[in-house]
């Protein structure tokens, strides 16, 4: 447990911050899923606390939870030493992806809520799902923002000056070419000596 926990320090230390926040986002938003999202009497039935996983929105937390767990191995795998069978480019696209989706399932069940909270004045809208559109929104920025960055980070590797020595050029059929160095300067004309003796 100890090896672990120490691993698991080291894997969070190595992460640049915007990582550790898109992150701790995902982490929080998958645990909002279990918080309450809504409480009250329903039916006449006793006061009961629903989560994320109950009432009429079950499908809709589900795919918050699930969404959040792809966002956190997509980010953590490799660090960890796990190899995935997509490039940084694609992961970067996928955790944009999830959290939109994050971002619109959580408002959408804050719609549903809010029709059963104003069908029934004895149930009402409880913290968990405020805590799982904070999150999504949060997950969408940095998601986007790190997907910028690897795109530019790209860009800089595939367009490199052509007047840096020993730079690889694209060839515009994608072929990278190697810039050859600039020739050696001429020999030095003869001592002045030489031409006095010749004559």
């Amino acid at each position: 447990m100890a090896r672990m926990a120490r691993s698991l320090r080291q894997i969070i230390a190595s992460m640049e911050l915007e990582e550790k926040i898109l992150a701790g986002a995902a982490l929080l938003g998958a645990l909002s899923v279990f918080m309450p999202w809504l409480s009250g009497e329903w039916l006449g039935a006793p006061v009961e606390h629903y989560s994320g996983f109950g009432f009429f929105h079950t499908f809709l937390g589900l795919g918050v939870f699930v969404c959040n767990l792809l966002i956190l191995t997509l980010s953590l795998a490799p660090l960890a030493g796990i190899r995935l069978p997509w490039n940084r480019r694609q992961r970067a696209g996928m955790r944009l992806i999830a959290a939109i989706i994050i971002s619109t399932l959580a408002l959408a069940a804050l719609s549903v809520l809010a029709r059963l909270t104003f069908e029934s004045t004895r149930m009402n809208i409880r913290f968990g799902v405020y805590v799982a559109i904070v999150c999504g929104i949060i997950t969408v920025f940095y998601a986007w923002m790190r997907m910028q960055e690897i795109l530019q980070s790209e860009q800089r590797e595939h367009f490199m000056h052509p007047d840096d020595p020993g730079s690889v050029g694209v060839h515009p059929a994608g072929e990278h070419t190697f810039t050859p160095p600039p020739p050696p300067p001429p020999p030095p004309p003869p001592p002045a000596e030489e031409h006095r003796r010749h004559q």
